[in-house]
C-alpha cells in the first residue's frame, strides 16, 4: 500500500516540478529530505505519529526545512502529513528518483569492485559509460574483497561481471556441466 500511495505523491510532485521547471532542484531536495530522515529516523517517526497534531508536525517541518528545501517540496511534505499520509515518504522519493532520472536519461550503475577505485579511474569508468550508453552515469562504488579482482557492474536491471571471481564460477560451472567419460 505504501509503495502505491508513494507512487501516486511522487507523481503529483513530479508533475508539479516539470509545471513550474524545477525538476532539478526537486530532485536536489528529495535526496536531501530523504538523506536526513533515514539518519534521523526518530523524527521521521514522530512525523507519522497519528496522536501528535497534524499542525505541530508541520511547525516541526517548517523549523527543520524552510529556507533549506524550495516551498514545493515544503508544501509536498505538508500534505503528506495534512493527509496521514507521512509514513509512504520513502517510497515517494523513491519513485520520485526514479522518474526523474528516467526523465534526464540518467542510468545508475553500482561498480563492485576487491579495493576501492581511485578517483581517476572511477571518472574514466563514467565516461566510458557514457559513451557506450549515450546516457549520464550515476556511478556509485562499492568494495567486495570476495571478487579478488576486476569489476562487476550493476546497470539498468543486468550485472555484467568482469570479475576473477566471477570468472573462476563460470569455469567451475561449465566444468560441472562436462561428461567425464
Amino acid at each position: 500500500m505504501e509503495n502505491l500511495i508513494g507512487t501516486r505523491y511522487a507523481q503529483a510532485l513530479f508533475d508539479a516540478g516539470q509545471d513550474e521547471n524545477s525538476l532539478d532542484s526537486l530532485y536536489n531536495d528529495i535526496i536531501l529530505v530523504e538523506q536526513m530522515f533515514r539518519e534521523n529516523e526518530d523524527f521521521f517517526k514522530v512525523l507519522c505519529v497519528p496522536t501528535i497534531s497534524k499542525s505541530e508536525k508541520n511547525q516541526l517541518l517548517d523549523t527543520v526545512f524552510q529556507g533549506n528545501i524550495q516551498n514545493l517540496t515544503l508544501n509536498f511534505l505538508h500534505i503528506m502529513v495534512d493527509h496521514s499520509r507521512f509514513s509512504a515518504l520513502f517510497a515517494a522519493a523513491q519513485k520520485f528518483v526514479s522518474l526523474y532520472r528516467e526523465e534526464k536519461g540518467i542510468y545508475c550503475v553500482t561498480a563492485v569492485t576487491a579495493v576501492p577505485l581511485r578517483q581517476e579511474l572511477v571518472q574514466r569508468l563514467t565516461d566510458k559509460l557514457t559513451a557506450i550508453t549515450g546516457k549520464q552515469i550515476e556511478l556509485t562504488c562499492k568494495v567486495d574483497p570476495s571478487i579478488i579482482s576486476g569489476v562487476r557492474l550493476q546497470m539498468h536491471g543486468e550485472q555484467l561481471d568482469g570479475s576473477v571471481r566471477g570468472r573462476l564460477e563460470e569455469i567451475s560451472r561449465l566444468l560441472q556441466g562436462a561428461v567425464v567419460g
